[in-house]
């Protein structure tokens, strides 16, 4: 049963808070939910897929929707977040994901939710912190709300957005000429960026092959620090 919502009072929500789960890894969406349980959080469903989540969210109207980033094949979680944001645009977010860049997840700024936790999923054991963020985002606890990211760039600040998409193609397998048609622009350019890329990464000038394998390795490593 949904949450009443006190319209005279700001839309502020009378009761307890309610809690969908959105997680494609069955064991972690099982030990999240008892472990949140054991805190008196009210889940009041849990779902493998964007689409069971969406039906879920129109039936149950949660306040808070705690989901992965990466959901498998079809839609991702930032997918399935903008449209539980057309059916509630109040909703609160919670993304886990094993990125420690929202970046290195595919994911821009301009892409990502406003008032969105972000969580690393090697944090998750702490209960405390997911609770927290849980009510950081619930938009009916407070007339006045700040903005919750627990997104940590210290480590790859240095890049651009350009550059960790450039490594994040090299990582899938990408040639040069495959990366400057999907950028839309030459290959020299996208030679010319792989380049100075490399060159940032402390990786000598070598083979091609030796360099982008270096390149996919380096991406591999920062993107699950």
């Amino acid at each position: 049963m949904a949450n009443p919502i006190d319209t005279a009072n700001n839309g502020a929500r009378i009761g307890p808070m309610s809690v969908l789960i959105v997680e494609d890894d069955d064991f972690l969406r099982a030990a999240l939910e008892e472990a949140l349980k054991r805190y008196r959080i009210n889940i009041i469903g849990n779902a493998s897929t964007s689409s069971e989540a969406m039906q879920i969210a129109r039936k149950e109207k949660p306040n808070v929707v705690l989901l992965d980033v990466d959901l498998g094949g079809g839609p991702t979680g930032i997918d399935l977040a903008h449209g539980l944001r057309k059916l509630n645009s109040k909703i609160g977010l919670v993304f886990l994901t094993s990125y420690s860049d929202v970046r290195f997840a595919g994911i821009h700024e301009p892409d990502f939710p406003d008032n969105a936790a972000y969580i690393v999923k090697k944090n998750i054991s702490n209960i405390e912190l997911v609770i927290q963020a849980i009510h950081d985002v619930d938009r009916h606890s407070s007339k006045n709300r700040t903005p919750i990211s627990t997104i940590d760039q210290r480590k790859s600040a240095a890049f651009t957005n350009l550059q960790i998409d450039l490594m994040h193609m090299i990582y899938m397998g990408m040639s040069n000429s495959q990366i400057a048609k999907t950028r839309k622009t030459t290959l020299k350019s996208t030679e010319t960026a792989i380049a100075r890329l490399a060159k940032k990464l402390e990786i000598p000038a070598s083979s091609d092959t030796s360099q982008r394998v270096m390149i996919a390795k380096k991406y591999a490593d920062m993107s699950k620090q």
